[in-house]
């Protein structure tokens, strides 16, 4: 049986260079994007390993500059979004609806006798 595990990233958030207040000529064609990168067992997201920030031209991913990642941090807080963490989240659910019912279970078992 093989396990399959490693990262994956999905976008928050896109700009443009008209968002960001940038020379529209040099950066034609390409969006500016806050991504969230997660830590994933069966690509279910297990927890969050943090941001990256990256250009899309064409379909593709490319580093972006210290310069324009830091006017992306200037312009907004991005917070990481809830369901980076589903794994623990609907572990945690199944073990208290599983406790809840063991007890509800063995308070009518009691009852009954």
């Amino acid at each position: 049986m093989s396990f399959v595990f490693g990262w994956y990233s999905f976008k928050i958030k896109s700009f443009t260079a008209k968002d960001l207040n940038i020379s529209a000529d040099e950066w034609r064609n390409t969006t500016f994007e806050v991504r969230q990168k997660v830590f994933h067992l069966f690509w279910i997201p297990f927890f969050s390993i943090g941001k990256m920030y990256a250009l899309r031209k064409s379909g593709k991913l490319y580093d972006l500059p210290t310069s324009i990642i830091n006017l992306l941090k200037a312009k907004q807080k991005y917070r990481t979004p809830w369901y980076s963490f589903f794994l623990p989240i609907a572990l945690l659910t199944a073990l208290l609806g599983g406790g809840i019912f063991i007890n509800v279970a063995e308070y009518f078992m009691k009852r009954e006798s």
